[in-house]
């Protein structure tokens, strides 16, 4: 899938769908850092 062909099938994204999206990954990459510190705590305690 070309790039060209992206752009051209991708909607128009309204900022407030940017900033959902983007609240989206932090959460999940907050998780994701929780999620890791869990598992070095418990393999290293």
């Amino acid at each position: 899938m070309s790039t060209s062909e992206f752009h051209a099938g991708a909607p128009r994204m309204e900022r407030k769908d940017v900033w959902r999206s983007s609240i989206n990954i932090a959460l999940a990459l907050l998780l994701a850092r929780s999620c890791a510190v869990r598992l070095v705590v418990s393999s290293f305690g």
